[in-house]
């Protein structure tokens, strides 16, 4: 991954048991859509080797993230697929977000509106 330089250095710099990394990597099977500098296979295959800390990753539900983070904690939830708007009496394709943590988070629920 050495295009990649800043993630790693940010890793090589700041990973340690204290840090979160909250990474959104690029979609896979996107190659090409963001231009030819784009993640391949192999990137996120070494993305997933390269953060120890605290780590969160988000993506499309897939079979490679499934066995990328195996063993991690796993949170699904439907999401609108693509930033566009809907054209009037179009509604926007749905799909299955995952959120995989290599740890467990604490759940707090807290609503905006408590104590009005």
């Amino acid at each position: 991954m050495k295009r990649y330089t800043s993630i790693e250095q940010a890793a090589q710099r700041y990973d340690s048991k204290g840090t979160l990394f909250f990474c959104d990597p690029p979609y896979l099977n996107a190659e090409g859509y963001y231009g030819k500098e784009n993640f391949t296979h192999d990137d996120h295959q070494a993305l997933a080797n390269m953060l120890k800390g605290h780590v969160m990753v988000t993506h499309y539900q897939n079979g490679l993230y499934d066995r990328l983070y195996q063993g991690w904690h796993k949170y699904t939830f439907e999401s609108f697929k693509g930033s566009r708007k809907a054209d009037a009496g179009e509604e926007k394709p749905k799909t299955v977000g995952v959120l995989y943590c290599n740890f467990q988070p604490e759940v707090n629920s807290r609503s905006l509106f408590n104590g009005l």
